[in-house]
């Protein structure tokens, strides 16, 4: 009986662990989809291909690369980003 109760209490530890990992997981993941939001936000993906031309109107618009204020704005989402997912890792 002694080794059951073990082994039944090594199951439960198992499945909490295999629980807050997947927990862990999918705040992560949260995380990374809004760093990934405020990326394209801003547009820094695709700095290349910063003139859009419409043929139709002969019309170019240009959008100027990302200002400073956008780079510390980005700056300050991730370090955020990074304490909450550092506040809920020692959480557990």
């Amino acid at each position: 009986m002694a080794c059951s109760n073990s082994s039944m209490k090594d199951n439960i530890e198992e499945e909490s662990e295999i629980t807050r990992c997947g927990r862990e997981n999918i705040e992560r993941r949260a995380i990374l989809d809004n760093i990934d939001n405020k990326l394209r936000e801003f547009d820094l993906f695709d700095m290349n291909h910063n003139v859009i031309s419409d043929p139709r109107a002969q019309i170019k618009v240009s959008f100027p690369p990302p200002t400073y204020t956008h780079i510390s704005l980005l700056s300050e989402d991730l370090k955020s980003a990074l304490q909450n997912t550092n506040r809920s890792s020692n959480l557990d």
